[in-house]
């Protein structure tokens, strides 16, 4: 399909810059602190991303660029959107926030289906892993069914070398003769990225993760 573009008229930092922007850039459009806070439907007409509303309160918004209309979904989050997580397949999106929780919406309907408090503190990155979706904060990650709306809890101990993790990939690490499966983190103040083997605790990710031979990525 062709490549479309967009014009951006002004991207920017939630925390450090919210108060620069200029009231009618904030009353309508889309106000994104990063590439985690919008997605892009697979026909690349329709935009889901955080906005800010005559309240000064984000919300979640898509819009369809087809035809120009825009549905505002439920206001929910008490503080800034950071990560938007989309899945079309199962007609449902997900929006992380500062406040810790992740909402997910009916895609098509707009309302809310579950909110659920992560425990992870401010929600700073999202991956969408089939039905579940790996949402990166303070030092931890969380899963959470995107169907269902049930948290994931994993057996496995770990503790994340950045503050805030900022970045999330599935992939493989050689180790040796082998390769073990990975979830990769990198986040603010290091220089180091987290890899989080992915052993049988994890096996509610690893039937998401294509097969090796569809696998393109080799750490």
């Amino acid at each position: 399909m062709p490549i479309q573009r967009f014009k951006t008229r002004r991207l920017a930092k939630a925390k450090s810059s919210l108060g620069e922007i200029k009231r009618e850039e904030t009353s309508e459009g889309f106000t994104c602190s990063g590439s985690d806070s919008f997605q892009i439907s697979f026909d690349g007409i329709v935009v889901c991303a955080t906005r800010i509303n005559s309240d000064k309160k984000w919300e979640l918004a898509k819009a369809d660029l087809s035809t120009g209309k825009c549905l505002r979904f439920p206001q929910v989050h008490s503080k800034h959107i950071e990560t938007v997580v989309l899945a079309e397949e199962l007609n449902a999106v997900l929006s992380g926030g500062g406040d810790g929780l992740a909402v997910i919406y009916d895609f098509r309907a707009g309302k809310v289906l579950h909110r659920v408090d992560m425990g992870i503190g401010e929600i700073t990155a999202g991956l969408k892993a089939g039905a579940v979706a790996v949402l990166g904060g303070a030092k931890k990650v969380g899963f959470v069914n995107l169907s269902s709306g049930n948290e994931i809890e994993c057996l496995s101990e770990y503790s994340l070398d950045c503050s805030y993790a900022l970045a999330l990939s599935l992939g493989k690490k050689r180790e040796k003769a082998s390769s073990k499966r990975m979830l990769v983190v990198g986040g603010q103040d290091s220089s180091s990225l987290d890899f989080i083997r992915l052993d049988s605790n994890f096996d509610f990710i690893i039937r998401q993760i294509p097969s090796q031979r569809s696998s393109r990525l080799t750490l």
